[in-house]
């Protein structure tokens, strides 16, 4: 059985039909599901700190063959070091932060890295990490998360503003381009891991720090790499990144084919998609639902980005719709 199934939808009322009511054929298959919208249906499942990477790993055999900067032990040191700035910066300006059990200060080499990495497990990224990692996230900062939401209206807000954002850049040449809202199975994914060491791993942050989070119903999945460690060559001072060079090999391929690593009678993930036009009805569905930005962000912050979203629609709808 493959594990994703592509299912394309001509109109906003055959989505609607068929995965949104309980007489639908998707309605009782999305059970314990997640979901992620995207405004383009060409675009991957990949992490924002791994796109850039991704270009470049296309065009290299392997690891090895990049330039030292862009190879996998480089690649967790950049993630760590984006990470100490926005703890360090938050830290001094007095914001909540998780608790963390290291020192940032002493992590800008290759040894201190390594030795950190042997003593909590050999993971990445740590477990210590991951609560900072999902603040980071939500507030813009690149990290190999993924955000997803249990409710699969949310997940339409997101693909369908950032589809009227596309057609209101490039216009008619875009209303066939389709936009696509991904469906994930938590539980199947759960109860029968990988045998293999790297897995998906899932994270709800506490939601009572973060109303955006709370009111999004969001949580973010990663992939944990678990490299078969050298001891020699992990403690030696000359290379100390040889294990995580190749199983950062992962970083290559998008969650989709990440999960053919498991075994499932049935999907794992399947990918609604509709043509770019149809964002304009499904935007107006949601509208009626009350699920816009003030819902999602709530505050004046939130308010304010719903009036221009709104503004947005009506031109689009008058522009492209109507002529």
């Amino acid at each position: 059985m493959t594990v994703l199934k592509k299912v394309f939808f001509e109109t906003t009322e055959d989505f609607l039909r068929e995965v949104l009511l309980p007489s639908g054929c998707f309605y009782s298959l999305l059970d314990g599901f997640i979901f992620r919208g995207h405004s383009k249906s060409s675009f991957q499942l990949v992490p924002s700190f791994l796109r850039f990477y991704q270009k470049e790993l296309q065009n290299h055999e392997n690891n090895l063959a990049l330039p030292f900067e862009l190879r996998g032990w480089a690649r967790i040191q950049k993630e760590l070091n984006l990470l100490r700035d926005f703890y360090t910066r938050a830290n001094h300006n007095g914001l909540k932060l998780p608790n963390i059990e290291f020192p940032f200060d002493n992590l800008s080499t290759e040894k201190p890295l390594a030795d950190l990495l042997e003593r909590n497990g050999k993971r990445w990224p740590l477990d210590s990490l991951v609560g900072l990692m999902a603040l980071a996230q939500h507030h813009k900062v690149q990290t190999r998360l993924l955000d997803w939401t249990t409710d699969i209206l949310v997940a339409c807000y997101f693909a369908c503003v950032g589809t009227l954002k596309r057609l209101s850049r490039k216009g008619k040449e875009e209303l066939d381009e389709p936009f696509s809202i991904f469906a994930l199975d938590v539980k199947t994914i759960k109860r029968q891991p990988m045998s293999k060491r790297n897995a998906l791993k899932f994270i709800v942050p506490p939601y009572a720090e973060n109303p955006n989070l709370k009111a999004q119903k969001g949580l973010f999945t990663y992939w944990e790499l678990m490299p078969e460690f050298d001891p020699i060559s992990l403690r030696s001072s000359l290379n100390p990144y040889i294990a995580w060079n190749k199983m950062t090999e992962f970083d290559r391929y998008p969650l989709e084919t990440l999960l053919e690593g498991y075994s499932s009678l049935s999907p794992l993930l399947y990918k609604f998609s509709l043509p770019a036009r149809e964002s304009i009805l499904l935007f107006r569905h949601l509208q009626r639902l009350e699920y816009g930005a003030a819902r999602l962000f709530p505050g004046y912050d939130g308010v304010v980005k719903e009036i221009s979203e709104n503004e947005m629609f009506k031109t689009l709808e008058q522009s492209l719709l109507v002529s």
